[in-house]
């Protein structure tokens, strides 16, 4: 399972503590509640395209997204970025 990690000064890491019982905890929650939403939108979306098309849906939401021929953000932002000239 990827893993991400995030270093923060101590300034940052005692305004964390002020605002949030455990840092740590807060944060891993943020972060998976932001992934549910847009696993939510995009299977939305792909569920809704299979409908309009006629087709069924024999999958989970999870293995559509995860067969879903998704772009990453760093890739769309790459490919904008090649297309602008200086």
């Amino acid at each position: 399972m990827p893993q991400i990690t995030i270093t923060l000064t101590d300034t940052e890491y005692k305004a964390m503590e002020v605002i949030a019982y455990s840092p740590q905890e807060w944060v891993e929650n943020v972060t998976k509640v932001r992934a549910e939403k847009a696993i939510k939108k995009i299977t939305d979306e792909i569920v809704q395209q299979k409908l309009d098309a006629g087709e069924s849906i024999t999958s989970t939401r999870e293995q559509l997204f995860l067969d879903a021929d998704l772009q990453t953000a760093k890739e769309r932002t790459d490919a904008e970025d090649s297309t602008v000239t200086p």
